[in-house]
């Protein structure tokens, strides 16, 4: 007789690495997660408010005197270290990155060079083939070549929206509970990345069924359980043809 607990505790158990496995590799994932966690809750701290850094984001008097505001032991900032970078380095890169609102230029100049290269006009990750978007791969805020069309993909506009509202850290958009069936387009956008396939240096998305990509057919993310929350775990992915068999079977 099969002892129903154990079965259970597998479950959880699997459920828990692969959400692990997403944080980092596998031989240091609990380690990885940790700091990820804390270094998220200890940035916190450095990001200023978004109209005050628009107007300061220069002024090395202003950034010092936030860290004075933090730290009133400290006098001077000048040579000193925050997470092994200069403080005020860190403090301006960092805002750099959460207040970015850098903007290409002429993205849809490249929009025929990159269909020839991508192989089609289609999203990379979802197969849309309607209100699309060039999508720097590495963003040009973060340094990404700005004219290489190999740093250049076919987004639509929910992949790119979420892409952009998009953390580094993988950990508030897996741990938030959701509390209706209205699927967030970021949660969307993680789920379609993680299950993605590496091709000819871009990410495609994958039907986890047949193996079918974005460039031959329009993959959904749905919840998979019925009455469900979407939540992470509960979602799936199902192309077009899957999504219809399943129908059709129900």
């Amino acid at each position: 007789m099969t002892d129903k607990k154990s079965e259970i505790n597998k479950y959880y158990k699997e459920k828990i690495e692969e959400l692990l496995g997403l944080a980092g590799p596998k031989e240091y994932q609990i380690l990885d997660l940790t700091i990820k966690i804390l270094t998220h809750l200890v940035e916190q701290r450095f990001i200023l408010e978004k109209e005050f850094w628009t107007r300061n984001s220069r002024k090395d008097v202003a950034i010092n005197h936030f860290l004075n505001e933090l730290f009133p032991s400290e006098k001077n900032w000048d040579g000193k270290i925050l997470f092994q970078e200069s403080a005020l380095h860190f403090v301006r890169r960092l805002n750099n990155d959460i207040h970015s609102t850098a903007k290409t230029s002429g993205g849809k100049k490249y929009t025929k060079s990159l269909e020839e290269i991508q192989g089609g006009y289609y999203c990379v990750l979802c197969g849309k083939k309607e209100h699309l978007e060039v999508d720097h791969i590495v963003p040009v805020s973060r340094d990404g070549d700005e004219e290489d069309l190999n740093n250049m993909q076919f987004l639509c506009k929910e992949c790119n929206s979420a892409k952009n509202n998009l953390s580094d850290d993988l950990l508030p958009y897996i741990i938030k509970f959701q509390k209706s069936s209205n699927i967030p387009h970021t949660l969307r956008y993680f789920l379609l990345l993680n299950n993605a396939v590496e091709i000819n240096g871009r990410m495609h998305g994958k039907c986890p069924l047949c193996g079918t990509i974005s460039k031959n057919t329009h993959l959904n993310v749905i919840i998979g359980i019925k009455n469900a929350a979407a939540n992470y775990l509960n979602l799936e992915i199902l192309c077009d043809a899957c999504q219809k068999r399943r129908s059709k079977n129900a």
